[in-house]
This record gives structure tokens, sequence and C-alpha cells, in this order.
């Protein structure tokens, strides 16, 4: 098999155009109808399969020190976590600890999420290299694995009471953590959550120590 690199580079633009394809967006849609048109293209039919579900669009995002009003930089939500009201939710800081800590009830629950390497054969199976005869390293890193992973922990803060969560990069580059769309797999998670780069972690550590609460605010609507 040879691979062109400029009809590589067409088809990869012509992605980057759509944007991040996140599960019924706007960009979801207009990538179903690209490969739709590609198909046609080749001279097939194709066939329908409507799968309806409540759409949870979250346009705003904000967090801070309820005490000081001091704002707290945030990477985005997380998808289809939920939607607050326009003062959105308040509580104390607490670090997750375990699955069982009923300690969390009526906190805001901060998850450390670290971007760890994993042999790549858990992921991709080589059947190729491009450029040819170079090296790819034994591990790879992918934030979908670590974002994937965290969900138990999300629920278990939501099964004991949390109001919000706040999950936290590790390991990771802001620039690649900047508006993340994972995970993007999951269903309604029931509870506002909030992407924060590791930088913060000192800002979110004085405000459990000194016991000053956040307000988490996200907004948006619903559509069926």
């Amino acid at each position: 098999m040879t691979l062109d690199m400029n009809v590589m580079a067409f088809w990869q633009n012509k992605l980057k155009a759509i944007g991040p394809r996140l599960t019924a967006t706007d960009s979801h849609a207009k990538f179903i109808e690209l490969l739709q048109d590609e198909i046609k293209n080749l001279g097939f039919n194709t066939i329908e399969f409507p799968f309806k579900i409540n759409r949870c669009l979250q346009s705003s995002c904000s967090l801070e020190n309820d005490s000081t009003k001091e704002k707290i930089p945030n990477l985005g939500p997380v998808p289809y976590s939920g939607i607050t009201k326009e003062m959105g939710v308040k509580g104390e800081i607490r670090f997750f600890q375990s699955k069982h800590d009923v300690k969390i009830k009526g906190k805001v629950v901060v998850i450390k999420v670290k971007n760890f390497t994993i042999p790549k054969l858990l992921l991709m199976h080589q059947v190729a290299k491009y450029p040819r005869h170079t090296h790819i390293g034994f591990s790879i890193r992918h934030p979908l694995v670590a974002a994937t992973l965290t969900l138990g922990k999300i629920q278990a803060a939501k099964d004991n009471g949390a109001v919000g969560v706040i999950l936290v990069w590790e390991h990771i580059s802001e620039d690649l953590a900047n508006r993340e769309v994972l995970p993007f797999t999951n269903s309604y998670l029931g509870i506002p959550s909030v992407w924060v780069y590791q930088t913060q972690l000192e800002a979110l550590k004085r405000c459990r120590d000194r016991k000053e609460p956040v307000r988490l605010t996200l907004t948006g609507q619903y559509e069926t």
C-alpha cells in the first residue's frame, strides 16, 4: 500500500474544518453528511437508521472562589455532565479519595486525571509505517484512556451526594487539554463537571484548606 501525503493532508484538513464531532452536535451531523456524500460518489446507496437522544448543549462555563470572587481558569465543561441554574452550584472542595467517601456529600469534588502511558498494542495493531524505516515507540499516551477511566469516579461522586466535579488534567500540555471534549462516549452524568489544568491545583488546595467554597456555573439547554 502506497500512501499519498497530499491526499492524506487534503482529508485531514477537511475533517479539521468540520471541528470536534461530539455526539449529536452540528459538527457530528456535518460529518455524517460528508460520509454519505462520499459513499454516494462511489456509486453506493446509503440507508439511515435515526437514533434520537436529548441533546445537552453547554454554552458557558465558569469556576470561582465564592468567598473572594477570584476566577479559577477552566478548560471547558465535561460533555453531557449537566447544566446548572444561573447561579450555579456551590460547595467546599474535597479531593476524591475513594468511591465510598461519605464526606463527599454537598461538596465540589476534585478528581485528578493523569494522562498515563500504556503499551501501544492495547490500542492499535501496526500494519505499516510511514515514512518507512521509522521507529514507533512501545508506549503511547492518549487522553481518551484516562478520561474514560474517570467516569466511574464521577459517578461515585454523584452517588455520594456531591454537587459538582472538577477534573484536573495532569501530564498533558495545556494547548492539548484546552476545550477538550473528553470523555464523549458517556451517557448523561447528571452532575455538572468541568476540566481545569494542573496549574490550578494550588488554588484548589487553598480553597480546601481555608474552607472557602467554590461556585461552578455551567449554563446551557437541553434539546429533545
